[in-house]
């Protein structure tokens, strides 16, 4: 169980920590569009898109650590699940607009 729950921590890693790489550059080299012109909905989806990332980068580094918390790594792999499909689905609504 640990093995496939590190897995699955490790396929949701990927495009969350791509995701909010992009927020952290976008932020970075944009701030006063980001200060002015993003929600405060949007920030914190981003904060915690960082968070997450954050959280499942710390969690599955070492074994010992995700077998000590595998209900903490159970909501981070729904909470990374619900943070891709919400990601998706605004991403094709944006694309729907064309």
């Amino acid at each position: 169980m640990i093995s496939a729950l590190r897995i699955s921590l490790a396929i949701t890693f990927v495009p969350i920590s791509m995701l909010a790489a992009f927020f952290v550059c976008y932020a970075a080299l944009n701030p006063s569009y980001w200060v002015a012109n993003v929600p405060p909905a949007g920030k914190s989806f981003q904060v915690g898109a960082m968070i997450i990332a954050t959280a499942t980068g710390f969690l599955i580094w070492r074994r010992t650590r995700l077998e000590r918390h595998p209900w903490f790594a159970a909501s981070l792999l729904a909470f990374g699940l619900i943070v891709i499909a919400y990601a998706v689905t605004a991403i094709f609504e944006g694309l729907g607009r064309f």
